[in-house]
């Protein structure tokens, strides 16, 4: 079978529910014609279900060079990274694909999520080490304040994992009293 069989294959496993089916057929698909498309489907579901082998990051890497500013694929990859960077708790990385995200017009409620995540704990960690300004780190806080705001505005449901955050950052954020 060729690789559009194995990529055909694979999307029915997963329709499915058949994870490990559809995982082997991505890698069917890879072995022999590597693809964006299959790398990004592989990396989100080795993301989604811990029994399979961990390869989320390795198939981000492969798939960056692939996608192109004008690739349907744009959106998915932006998820596939952030999610990587995200339980990888690589926050720098996550915010460098947030920016390439933003410049590709990627408008989606996970990527924004993870983003608004990502900014909160590298403005946090930074501002923890010294490594910015008071005003920096609030600028960051604000930004992923933002960005969880706009996560929730483009899927309510994600409510629950957003409020808990914002209500954090509004906190940061609210002015000191001096004591």
């Amino acid at each position: 079978a060729g690789a559009g069989a194995a990529m055909l294959a694979a999307l029915q496993h997963k329709d499915a529910g058949r994870v490990r089916e559809a995982y082997d057929a991505y890698t069917r698909v890879l072995a022999q014609a590597p693809s964006e498309l299959a790398y990004i489907r592989r990396a989100l579901l080795s993301q989604a279900d811990a029994t399979l082998p961990p390869t989320a990051a390795a198939d981000v890497a492969a798939a960056r060079p692939l996608v192109s500013d004008h690739s349907k694929t744009v959106t998915h990859f932006a998820l596939a990274a952030t999610e990587a960077g995200v339980k990888a708790g690589r926050y720098g990385e996550v915010l460098a694909d947030c920016a390439d995200a933003a410049r590709r017009g990627v408008d989606d409620d996970a990527v924004h999520f993870n983003c608004g995540r990502s900014r909160m704990m590298d403005s946090l960690s930074r501002g923890m080490r010294r490594q910015i300004t008071p005003e920096e780190r609030d600028r960051g806080y604000a930004a992923a304040l933002a960005e969880l705001r706009r996560a929730k505005k483009l899927n309510p449901a994600l409510a629950p994992k957003v409020e808990p955050l914002e209500k954090q950052l509004e906190s940061l954020l609210a002015p000191k009293t001096a004591a």
